[in-house]
């Protein structure tokens, strides 16, 4: 793992907003995102990428732009400790901006990870948290049961965003999410 107090990690963020970006799988968004930071679209640097599953390619992508690849998977622990050491190896790259590219994990991940990234957040009085959700959070389907779920956990991401923007917003931090796809 990496670790937050790398002098590299400084170099490269200095100055520039720090950001911390939880995936699952191929990390298309993730590249998006590295390659706005590296031709200057994006003002921010990514420190690290952490993701459950180490097969996800999107750690390909990091080690490519050699960036910290973390990989935290959920086996041996209960959801509990899991979620609190993924909140805990987050906070220790003390990222400006949190984003979930693709995290495919129930929500209290996303719920304890915004918890614990909110404390430091809160204590400097500035941060941000943007959260990918779906389109189809937004709205019902007729594409199956097997939709329902994800649907569902998309559409809770969404209020947890809410819910944190309008408690947060007052103390400096913003929490957006984009929500990708196609209306009908």
């Amino acid at each position: 793992r990496g670790h937050a107090g790398s002098e590299r990690e400084h170099q490269v963020s200095a100055g520039r907003p720090r950001l911390v970006v939880l995936v699952s799988g191929s990390g298309t968004n993730l590249q998006a995102v590295i390659d706005a930071c590296s031709t200057g679209a994006l003002e921010a640097s990514v420190v690290a990428v952490v993701s459950n599953k180490a097969s996800a390619y999107a750690l390909e992508r990091a080690r490519a732009a050699s960036i910290a690849a973390v990989v935290l998977p959920p086996s041996g622990r209960s959801r509990a400790a899991y979620d609190q050491e993924l909140a805990d190896v987050v906070a220790g790259y003390e990222p400006d901006l949190v984003v979930l590219a693709g995290w495919m994990r129930i929500l209290t991940g996303a719920f304890l990870f915004s918890q614990a990234a909110g404390r430091e957040m809160l204590k400097r009085q500035h941060g941000r948290i943007i959260n990918v959700a779906s389109i189809a959070g937004l709205s019902a389907s007729v594409r199956g049961p097997h939709y329902a779920g994800y649907a569902a956990a998309k559409a809770g991401l969404m209020g947890l965003t809410r819910e944190l923007a309008a408690s947060w917003g007052p103390h400096g931090i913003r929490v957006n999410a984009i929500a990708p796809g196609f209306f009908h």
